[in-house]
């Protein structure tokens, strides 16, 4: 009976300390409203004769990576990256870096992003050398991809 006393003793410290000490909840990572897997809806904006065979596919990982897999009528590429989100810029900022292969290789994608609607972002890129910021687009343009999330 005084052990079954000092244990429930003990585990009702413990919740009320745990729930003052660690019951707060951390701000969510910047990264948290991309998380997911996103699919371009229509197609490019500004693409010649309404381009649809070119699809593009992003799945963004809560640890920073993601894979962008772009599907064309004769190919399909999918590309390692890292990514960084700054959320309180407006419109928010994502980096696109660490390109294994290809064009892209040593360079960054800077993009700006509008994540205002739940469930779709509208997404504006242009390349760059890495660590110059000058690449990033002021304003959407005729070249912005809208991508809805995949259930």
């Amino acid at each position: 009976m005084h052990r079954s006393r000092i244990a429930l003793l003990a585990l009702g410290t413990l919740a009320i300390f745990g729930t003052a000490c660690f019951g707060k909840r951390r701000a969510a990572p910047a990264v948290g409203p991309l998380v997911g897997s996103w699919e371009q809806s229509g197609a490019v904006a500004g693409a010649a004769g309404g381009d649809t065979a070119s699809r593009q596919h992003f799945v963004f990982r809560a640890d920073s990576t993601a894979l962008w897999i772009v599907n064309t009528a004769a190919r399909r590429d999918t590309f390692a990256v890292q990514y960084r989100l700054n959320a309180t810029t407006s419109p928010a900022w994502l980096d696109l870096f660490g390109f294994g292969a290809g064009p892209l290789q040593g360079r960054t994608l800077y993009c700006i992003a509008d994540l205002a609607v739940r469930d779709e972002f509208r997404l504006d890129c242009e390349p760059g050398r890495t660590g110059s910021t000058g690449a990033r687009p002021a304003s959407f343009t005729n070249q912005t991809l809208t991508l809805r999330r995949r259930r």
